[in-house]
């Protein structure tokens, strides 16, 4: 008997409450690992482990009850686990799964290691999904009442050796997604203050057409009408792994204003293949008013303390002469609670866009530690000779957190040549 088992570096878990959503169970019940890989071939029996622990978090903590069942689990489209029996889904391993035990009672302070056992079938060969469900016995209530059952799931991910497939992916919906217009009516002043206005989203559903799975990352840019890229965001989801077949939707909130015109939305997506990506195009129309409701979004973000960073000022203006050039400054402020990693680039837009080779920004890389402060100088120079009159271009500085998630804040440059005398 033949024991093959990996620790995968991603998470299969949910926390499920009926009733009501909660993240723990009482009493400190945990489960490890919450996901792992086990590889076994065709008729090979192979083990796995999954621990039950009880942490002790007071003297009166009590010993627990838990059942343990396998089951299937579905992805949804937007990354909502659900679980179903044993055997309903095509690429079920759920029947294929033994436990040495299905019920534990657990001491304060203790852990319990139940053995599973699978046996792959002859004519079995791919990808194949489990998942045991702890459950605890004991049912708790919410402050109104309610009746509280706590799950726990360890994702038992299943490889069966003898034929490999191609990753294989598609993009089968791509769209910008804007909030309703706010309805004012009259009624009594609310008890807080209004929410500020919601994002634009870009969402993009990719769809898993093969029968392996994989972790989808993917980016957009948004680029004007003269093909300079004006706009880059991550694109987000709850839960990256697709199983073969899924489809998953990707996010990325437009959080930073674009002026009124036409673009073009790229997106880009990885789906860990060697020789392909899932692309796709969508023109983009901001009309005067969508850009208004752009500059509000980040505008309400900014009142709000919502944006990790803060830049001031937020726009710069300045009047010089051809042949000038002159020093501008910005100020960085870290409000989060971890450091940042920043960029500063150049965007040149609208109808009189500001020559390329007019302004400089540095650093255009640089970090920003917890609470850190940073001042960016901006300077620009404007050629003899250039035409008078109004010249535009903003500054857009991107603030990574580390994780998949990161923010855009523009400033705009307002230029005015002074015509000679």
């Amino acid at each position: 008997m033949h024991k093959s088992v990996q620790h995968g570096a991603s998470l299969l878990a949910a926390c499920l409450v009926v009733g009501v959503m909660g993240s723990s169970a009482p009493a400190g019940i945990s489960v490890s690992p919450l996901k792992q890989e086990v590889t076994a071939r065709p008729g090979e029996t192979v083990k796995f482990k999954i621990t039950v622990s009880n942490s002790r978090r007071a003297e009166s903590d009590t010993a627990r009850a838990v059942r343990l069942e396998v089951m299937d689990v579905t992805v949804s489209q937007d990354g909502a686990l659900s679980f179903q029996g044993p055997g309903s889904q095509k690429n079920s391993a759920s029947n294929w799964v033994s436990l040495e035990a299905k019920a534990l009672t657990v001491e304060p302070g203790q852990s319990r290691i139940v053995e599973g056992s699978l046996t792959a079938p002859y004519a079995a060969s791919g990808e194949y999904y489990s998942a045991v469900l702890v459950t605890l016995e004991d049912k708790g209530k919410t402050d109104k009442g309610v009746s509280v059952t706590y799950r726990i799931a360890s994702g038992v991910f299943v490889t069966v050796t003898g034929r490999s497939f191609p990753r294989e992916a598609k993009i089968t919906r791509c769209e910008v997604t804007w909030p309703p217009p706010t309805v004012q009516t009259p009624s009594t002043p609310p008890a807080s203050p209004p929410a500020g206005p919601e994002p634009a989203k870009v969402s993009v559903v990719l769809q898993n057409t093969g029968q392996a799975r994989f972790d989808a990352t993917g980016r957009i840019s948004i680029a004007d009408s003269h093909s300079r890229t004006v706009f880059t965001a991550p694109l987000t989801t709850h839960r990256p792994c697709v199983f073969g077949g899924d489809s998953r939707l990707f996010e990325a909130p437009l959080d930073r204003p674009l002026g009124a015109g036409q673009y073009v939305v790229r997106v880009d997506m990885d789906y860990q293949s060697g020789w392909a990506k899932a692309h796709h195009r969508l023109p983009l129309e901001i009309t005067p008013e969508k850009a208004e409701l752009l500059k509000a979004a980040q505008k309400a973000a900014q009142q709000a303390g919502d944006l990790p960073v803060q830049v001031t000022p937020e726009k710069l203006a300045v009047t010089m002469p051809a042949g000038a050039f002159r020093s501008l400054k910005l100020a960085l402020k870290n409000n989060s609670e971890d450091a940042l990693r920043c960029t500063a680039t150049r965007v040149f837009e609208g109808d009189r866009p500001v020559g390329v080779s007019w302004v400089s920004v540095a650093p255009e890389e640089f970090e920003l530690s917890k609470s850190g402060q940073k001042t960016l100088e901006l300077v620009i120079r404007v050629p003899v000779g250039a035409a008078p009159g109004q010249h535009a271009c903003a500054v857009l500085i991107e603030a990574d957190q580390g994780g998949t998630d990161s923010v855009h804040i523009r400033v705009p440059v307002e230029l005015e040549v002074k015509a000679e005398k």
